[in-house]
């Protein structure tokens, strides 16, 4: 049909007219009887007999034959006539339908059921109302943005895209969103955006700016409830000097507007080992710190809000992975130091040091320093840092020094501390230093000031994401720190800052968010994977150099196997967003100072693409008929 949908319909008509006349021309042209041979003069007269009796019956047959030869001609005609009117017109529209799919979208507000699906029967609503030519696509509303479909007319495709939507346990990141769908409208005529969600992102939508003019955007928001309470953080570390035991630290969030209270339960492979009563008022968040928690061996730490009766569960648990006790594997690579030695011998019972000269640490091959997950350098300076160990550097040379140094100064005081984890709990004011290397952050490498003296940071840290470094511009042996009581302070505070702030190590990742995970490399191949295995979900992750970079949609735990199917690490996963736990909807969403309307249901879609069909059908059975009187002389 592509060929007669493309021709105007007043040609059709003429067409339509002139093979009706053809048609009836052709019956008014003079039949040419069969020749009939009879043996016998008295069948022949019955044979003229019958002609003149029945002459009018004749004529009414003939009829009968041009009728049914008029309503096929008219059916398939017909059929050419609708499939043009049915066609798109010359500027369809183009839309993208951004659907939240973000971790508050599970509030079951919408007739008891989950805001999402209600999206979803709105989505599918719309789809069935647009013309049947008009082009759309499907994008996920969370943190990736990601379309679920192609650009498609097909109804049946869009459909089908639109049920595999399933929630994720993150936020929205609308930014993203958007940006995809102006690209993915770049260029096409009578582009849309259609966001389908509960307006947790409102105030980014304020003030997005568009990059693509003439775009219309229209928005339908849906849910009702507002009270919820949460947990909005959890987090979990041992004690530095006691590594049987452990604490943690919860954050418990009200963002509904009535005053709160629940109780909090606190468990460890799922045997309870705390609870309380959790008062909050209206917007209240409160930390709740939870000590001495030791005494399990097991490493699963489950946090819960009971007796909430909230429409929104997702955030009524949280998850930690308690840190491992084993001690940290430090070595130490310094000419005899006393000091440094008997400080690290204080701490035996959370590190295992050893002890090697510069000349030693030379000649150690790099398979084995790998072993190691700190080393001290004393008045030494490799030219090549090792990889993935935490380093912790005196007196650094001024050309291999991992934090470049700018200049020198004599006789310098602390005058500041930093909030820095290496800088808790010290006081450094009144120790003397003959002189120290003053160096040069860069803040794109993520370089923090633990120490200054008046603005020269002589005590520095980098967080380079797989491991952590800490440099210090003065030697130990020009200075009086060793015989201050801050001086194994600021040992157990690097060592701290290794152990929990290292990728070996995270107490839960936030759901959505990407972070590096320093995994054991079982493969001989610098790059591998590992299958992360929840309750719900599963996925593969690429290693490279020992480092994975995870982004987890649920909250939950997961365990890390490897391609041998060894379980090497377990991480757990949170929801930890105040933003999505604050459920109430945001019924006028705004961009910039204009409010942004509901898009509107257009009329029910034109049908004569199926009417088309039947008339097709109608006309080949109207020739089976005609076949069928011809040859049975009904017609003839």
């Amino acid at each position: 049909m592509t060929g007669l949908s493309t021709l105007p319909s007043t040609l059709l008509l003429i067409a339509l007219a002139v093979g009706a006349i053809l048609i009836v021309a052709a019956y008014f042209l003079k039949m040419k009887r069969r020749r009939f041979e009879v043996p016998f003069a008295h069948l022949w007269q019955r044979v003229l007999k019958d002609v003149e009796s029945k002459s009018l019956f004749h004529r009414l047959r003939k009829l009968l034959s041009l009728l049914l030869q008029l309503a096929i001609f008219a059916m398939l005609a017909g059929t050419a006539f609708l499939t043009t009117c049915g066609q798109k017109e010359a500027n369809p529209r183009n839309t993208v339908y951004l659907v939240d799919t973000s971790a508050s979208m599970g509030t079951t507000d919408v007739n008891a059921l989950p805001r999402l699906r209600a999206a979803k029967a709105e989505l599918r609503r719309m789809l069935k109302s647009k013309d049947e030519n008009d082009a759309a696509i499907i994008v996920g509303l969370d943190h990736l943005g990601a379309p679920v479909s192609r650009f498609t007319s097909d109804l049946g495709e869009l459909l089908r895209q639109s049920d595999s939507l399933s929630l994720e346990g993150s936020r929205a990141d609308i930014k993203k969103a958007l940006h995809v769908a102006e690209n993915l409208l770049d260029g096409r005529q009578r582009p849309e955006i259609v966001i389908l969600g509960d307006g947790q992102y409102a105030e980014t939508l304020m003030n997005y700016q568009s990059k693509t003019s003439g775009v219309k955007i229209f928005h339908k928001t849906f849910g009702s409830a507002t009270e919820n309470i949460a947990l909005t953080g959890f987090s979990v570390r041992r004690y530095p000097t006691n590594r049987l035991s452990f604490e943690g630290m919860l954050e418990v969030s009200n963002t509904g507007e009535k005053s709160r209270k629940s109780t909090l339960q606190v468990s460890i492979d799922e045997s309870v080992i705390e609870e309380k009563t959790i008062e909050l008022d209206p917007g209240e968040s409160k930390v709740v710190l939870l000590p001495d928690l030791g005494g399990s061996d097991g490493n699963r730490l489950t946090a819960k809000l009971l007796n909430t009766a909230d429409l929104f569960t997702a955030d009524d648990t949280a998850y930690a992975i308690v840190p491992d006790s084993k001690l940290q594997k430090l070595l130490v690579v310094t000419s005899n130091n006393k000091f440094l030695s008997k400080g690290l011998e204080a701490y035996s019972d959370i590190v295992e040091a050893k002890t090697v000269s510069p000349a030693d640490f030379e000649r150690m091959p790099a398979s084995k320093l790998k072993s190691y997950e700190a080393i001290v350098f004393d008045d030494y300076t490799p030219k090549t840092l090792p990889e993935n160990a935490n380093i912790l550097m005196f007196n650094p040379d001024a050309a291999s020094s991992p934090i470049p140094t700018k200049s020198k100064l004599n006789s310098p005081r602390i005058t500041k501390l930093t909030n820095h984890p290496v800088a808790r709990w010290l006081v450094l004011s009144d120790v003397n230093f003959v002189e120290s290397k003053v160096f040069s952050l860069d803040r794109s490498k993520r370089d923090k000031a633990v120490a200054l003296s008046i603005r020269s940071p002589i005590i520095a840290a980098r967080n380079e994401g797989h491991r952590q470094i800490v440099v210090a511009g003065f030697s130990l042996g020009k200075t009086d720190l060793v015989l201050r009581v801050g001086f194994p302070l600021l040992l157990i505070n690097v060592l701290d800052w290794f152990s929990n702030s290292t990728t070996t190590y995270l107490a839960s990742i936030p759901t959505g968010q990407s972070r590096r995970i320093a995994v054991e490399n079982t493969s001989e191949n610098e790059h591998s994977t590992v299958t992360l295995i929840g309750e719900n979900e599963q996925f593969v992750v690429p290693v490279t150099r020992g480092i994975a970079e995870v982004n987890i949609s649920a909250p939950g735990f997961y365990d890390i196997v490897d391609e041998n199917e060894t379980t090497i690490a377990t991480v757990a996963a949170n929801i930890a967003d105040r933003r999505e736990s604050t459920i109430a909807p945001t019924a006028k969403v705004m961009m910039g100072n204009t409010s942004i309307s509901e898009p509107s249901i257009a009329k029910k879609r034109r049908t004569n693409f199926v009417i088309w069909r039947y008339l097709v059908l109608a006309a080949i059975l109207l020739l089976f008929v005609e076949w069928g009187t011809y040859h049975r002389r009904i017609t003839l």
